[in-house]
């Protein structure tokens, strides 16, 4: 299904200042066919919280931290496999909320 212009519709919607405004934290990743689940939560914490932390232990932990409490929208592009999503779906909080953060 390449060439149908999805990429370029969700970016435009990523990009839409309503968008920007409503989600506290946004990330856009292209993961490609062969794809480190440590390298790219590594990068999704770096637009995230914008620093150039490569020295953590558990990235995914640091993460789902950052992003609990919170409205967030991370993109990721181009997912070959299914295993990719299942990797990283389990760092993201679902509903799960703080209770040291008080944005609810």
């Amino acid at each position: 299904m390449a060439g149908q212009g999805k990429t370029a519709l969700a970016r435009k919607i990523y990009n839409d200042h309503h968008i920007m405004f409503y989600f506290g934290a946004r990330a856009w990743y292209l993961v490609s066919q062969t794809y480190n689940v440590r390298h790219l939560l590594l990068e999704i914490l770096k637009q995230i919280r914008g620093d150039k932390s490569d020295n953590l232990d558990n990235p995914g932990s640091v993460l789902r931290r950052h992003l609990m409490g919170r409205r967030y929208l991370v993109v990721l592009d181009d997912i070959w496999e299914p295993e990719a999503f299942d990797d990283l779906g389990r760092v993201f909080p679902s509903g799960e909320t703080s209770r040291n953060n008080g944005n609810n």
